[in-house]
């Protein structure tokens, strides 16, 4: 079954500014139509408003967590949008 990236809505879900510019970047350049939010209450609002195709969710946030975020989404009408957790972690490392 064909489908048209552009009729795709992504909702990318993150509290790093650059992970967002990033993400929004390659999928943009890929025609996806996306929209962002940079916490998990905005997540829940924004979510509920456009009802995304996809939801692209960061799991470590610091006002409600992805796992809590998509606890609230599974119990209302946005149950059945897909949900991919993303983890980024970064390290440091001192190069001697």
């Amino acid at each position: 079954m064909a489908y048209d990236k552009k009729n795709i809505l992504i909702l990318i879900v993150d509290d790093s500014p650059l992970n967002l510019r990033t993400l929004g970047s390659l999928l943009t350049s890929e025609d996806y139509k996306i929209s962002i939010a940079q916490n998990g209450t905005q997540a829940l609002e924004v979510a509920a408003n456009i009802m995304p195709d996809l939801i692209l969710l960061d799991i470590m946030m610091p006002d409600i967590d992805g796992i809590e975020v998509c606890r609230q989404l599974k119990k209302k009408r946005t149950q059945k949008i897909y949900l991919l957790f993303l983890l980024l972690l970064y390290q440091k490392r001192k190069i001697k």
